[in-house]
């Protein structure tokens, strides 16, 4: 089905259409006559790179005019080259680690608690032994901010949400509480001969989250849990079910990602947290923590069974208290849009909420 002609050469009604599709390589987007303001340019040329820092080396290199969805180690190397223009702006996606609450398998059974993750204590000891601020001020320069809960952004974020300071004490202070104590002083925890030990995956590629990654082993190791980094493409991770994809079948301990809501955002919170979301053989959506919460349903459906605002807004910060104090969800910062553009290329301008192409007829050479 993903390969059929009408998914892969699609019709819409935008300046430009899709006329050639080379996979792994580059998509060609033509002009569309029929659309109602002619596009400033005949053609569009999107190529696919296997990382973001080879899309920067491109821009750098002449070869590409923009570049999209960079990270902010990306910002050095950018921000003070005359020949360039970057496009910062705030978005709605946090970058957070989720957890499985299923025990881990191929695929995990919902109705089995992981038998780390299912103690709540631990996966609070985890979001407190973790130092936000060095996240934010040493991997991305001071350009990003702390995030508190999944919906961090627009009319139905809740500003009032906390989370807890960095906290290793207490952190440790739980882990025993839970029975995870060092019994033969390797510096690793460990319960019923079992190790504290927890994988954790994400996109592999990406310098950022790699970075970020050895961060958090370092702050873990240091109340006692052992962190295993093992990323995969995201192909793999992001894979469906038929196709082995980890986060889906729950052949996981903790994933890395970032996702965040649309300006409504009843189908981001439905898809990611809502019980009928666990992922399944017959279907389901992208709740791979397997959070199966009652009252956090209830929440999710009055978000989307009113159009009274304030009441919806209400139903929504109900939603991102009660994720947040699962700790299935551990936020760890907002992500900013960071885009790149030569200086040649004008009639751009920064949106939040679309996508990068979202004025692209608008696109122009300066004069």
């Amino acid at each position: 089905m993903t390969g059929a002609d009408f998914n892969r050469i699609a019709f819409g009604t935008g300046p430009f259409q899709v006329t050639e599709w080379t996979s792994g390589e580059s998509i060609i987007l033509d002009a569309n006559p029929n659309y109602r303001t002619p596009p400033n340019f005949d053609r569009l040329i999107i190529r696919i790179t296997p990382s973001r820092e080879e899309s920067v080396l491109l821009l750098q290199s002449g070869e590409v005019e923009a570049v999209w969805d960079l990270i902010e180690a990306s910002v050095p190397d950018l921000q003070d080259d005359p020949e360039f223009t970057l496009w910062t702006t705030p978005s709605s996606n946090v970058e957070y680690l989720g957890l499985n609450l299923a025990q881990r398998g191929d695929p995990a059974d919902p109705a089995q608690p992981h038998t780390v993750l299912g103690d709540r204590n631990v996966r609070e000891a985890i979001s407190l032994a973790i130092d936000r601020t060095v996240l934010v001020d040493d991997l991305m320069y001071g350009l990003s901010t702390i995030a508190t809960s999944p919906i961090g952004m627009g009319w139905a974020a809740d500003d009032s949400i906390e989370v807890a300071d960095y906290d290793p004490e207490k952190a440790a202070a739980l882990l025993e509480e839970a029975g995870w104590t060092d019994t033969d002083g390797d510096g690793i925890r460990d319960k019923d001969g079992e190790k504290l030990s927890l994988e954790i995956t994400t996109t592999s590629g990406n310098k950022l989250r790699e970075l970020a990654e050895q961060v958090l082993q370092a702050q873990l190791a240091d109340v006692g849990i052992e962190l295993v980094i093992n990323n995969v493409p995201a192909s793999t991770l992001f894979g469906n079910w038929a196709s082995g994809g980890p986060l889906q079948r729950g052949n996981f301990d903790i994933a890395m990602d970032t996702w965040g809501p649309d300006i409504d955002p009843d189908g981001f919170v439905s898809i990611l947290f809502e019980s009928d979301s666990i992922p399944t053989e017959e279907g389901g959506g992208w709740n791979f923590f397997r959070i199966n919460d009652p009252a956090l349903d209830e929440a999710i459906a009055a978000g989307r069974s009113t159009v009274d605002l304030e009441a919806r807004k209400q139903a929504y910060s109900d939603v991102s208290r009660i994720v947040t104090d699962s700790y299935a969800y551990i936020p760890l910062y907002n992500r900013l849009l960071i885009n790149a553009f030569t200086n040649d290329l004008q009639g751009w301008e920064p949106n939040p909420w679309e996508e990068f192409t979202w004025d692209v007829a608008n696109w122009q050479h300066s004069e």
